[in-house]
């Protein structure tokens, strides 16, 4: 087999493992998946693929991502500990297994993938048209479709004769607005805005990278931001633009154009206008003293804090503190904090752990900035990646985002594995 097909079988792996916990995901009901036995279809298909890639792995290693490999394998196996003492113990060793495992395994194939470079284009191709299709079929379904409630819960459906598409929607307020926060194929709003997040950052760099013309770029940016606006997600809004403005300044040399400059601020100007005009509640609760910027999280936050106060060292079990909370204090909301959530779960040390991942990748992907040598695409690449990761790191003071079992979560960890990669200068 040539070297350029064996390449592209390990992209097709990493592309593979990586979008078929997306793929098989989609809700229209929260927590109900449209693919019947999603989550075990999709550990199933990452297991084969860890099988069948193990007798082919070669890993090109370099003193960054061997410091990643070996502070994941001590976060899983501390991870597996805290499961020997926790009240949860066989949820401790799922969502470890989930967790930690199958992050390892993404991280092994991404470190033996020939082409680096290629493969995250391809993601990048992937996340750009799945946030352009999700997009236009939440704005779809938000015109041409009508409200029910369906056991409690709020449904858009647009009935097209033989079938039809609905998505889960909340009212701003609890119910007290007028204005609809759309999910799409999500079935929480939150979710379709963080979605967004990931795939507004892959449009601007495909069009960094010159892969998106000026009218698509700005198309699929509209289509895109309206559809993010709609969720009514003033977290998922805010890193959203922080993202998308860092790789724009970033990638500085496709914004110095005067053109470019006039399409982006009337673009800007129409979608702030549309958005104003169909969702007034948001603007105005971005303002409103009477708003909770927090919505009740400071409750839990507190008590998470109380109890890491009183257990600082060795956690209460890796992914549970949501069934701790419920538990020992009848609290139903969750944590929305993943720091103080790991604190709970792993402790000091488990939190400190992560935090040290996240920095490596950041100091890897800033030295790899500051290499003269490194050609334009690969620059680019590294600087959508630090965008992200910078944005989500900032973005989950607020929710918990990356260690779960969830495409966002299996993303960021191809994230950390890209930024810490072997990647050749002439890639």
């Amino acid at each position: 087999m040539s070297k350029t097909k064996i390449g592209d079988v390990t992209s097709y792996r990493v592309l593979v493992f990586t979008f078929i916990t997306l793929l098989l995901n989609f809700q229209i009901e929260q927590r109900v998946t449209i693919v019947p036995y999603a989550e075990h279809l999709v550990v199933g298909i990452q297991t084969s693929i860890a099988i069948f890639a193990l007798f082919h792995i070669k890993l090109k290693t370099n003193s960054y991502n061997i410091i990643i490999l070996v502070t994941w394998a001590i976060l899983l196996l501390w991870s597996l500990m805290t499961g020997l003492w926790s009240e949860f113990q066989i949820l401790t060793l799922q969502r470890t297994f989930f967790v930690f495992g199958l992050g390892l395994i993404l991280l092994i194939l991404v470190y033996s993938d020939n082409n680096p470079l290629k493969t995250f284009i391809r993601t990048n191709y992937i996340l750009c048209y799945i946030g352009l299709f999700v997009s236009m079929y939440g704005l779809a379904v938000w015109f041409f479709g009508e409200i029910f409630t369906i056991n409690g819960q709020m449904f858009q459906i647009w009935d097209l004769g033989s079938f039809s598409l609905q998505q889960n929607i909340r009212g701003f307020y609890q119910g007290q607005s007028s204005a609809v926060r759309i999910s799409s194929l999500f079935g929480n709003p939150n979710r379709f805005a963080i979605m967004l997040i990931y795939t507004l950052v892959s449009t601007t760099t495909l069009f960094s990278l010159r892969k998106l013309t000026y009218k698509k770029f700005i198309v699929f940016m509209m289509v895109q931001m309206i559809a993010l606006f709609l969720t009514s997600s003033r977290a998922g809004i805010v890193f959203a633009l922080f993202a998308v403005a860092l790789v724009l300044v970033f990638t500085k040399r496709e914004i110095r154009t005067t053109p470019f400059k006039s399409i982006f601020i009337l673009f800007s100007f129409i979608i702030i206008s549309f958005a104003i005009t169909i969702n007034k509640d948001l603007f105005y609760s971005f303002f409103s003293t009477r708003s909770s910027l927090l919505a009740g999280r400071e409750e839990a936050w507190a008590v998470g804090l109380e109890i890491f106060g009183s257990n600082p060292f060795h956690g209460l079990g890796f992914g549970v503190s949501s069934e701790v909370l419920n538990s020992m204090f009848n609290i139903t909301i969750t944590l929305h904090n993943l720091y103080i959530a790991l604190l709970v779960e792993l402790g000091i040390m488990g939190l400190l752990l992560f935090i040290f991942i996240t920095f490596v990748a950041i100091f890897r992907g800033g030295g790899i900035l500051l290499d003269y040598k490194v050609n334009s695409n690969l620059r680019k690449c590294i600087v959508s990646s630090l965008a992200l990761i910078t944005a989500l790191t900032l973005y989950q003071f607020f929710e918990i985002i990356t260690l779960r079992y969830s495409f966002f979560g299996i993303y960021w960890v191809y994230l950390i594995g890209f930024v810490t990669a072997t990647i050749y200068r002439k890639d």
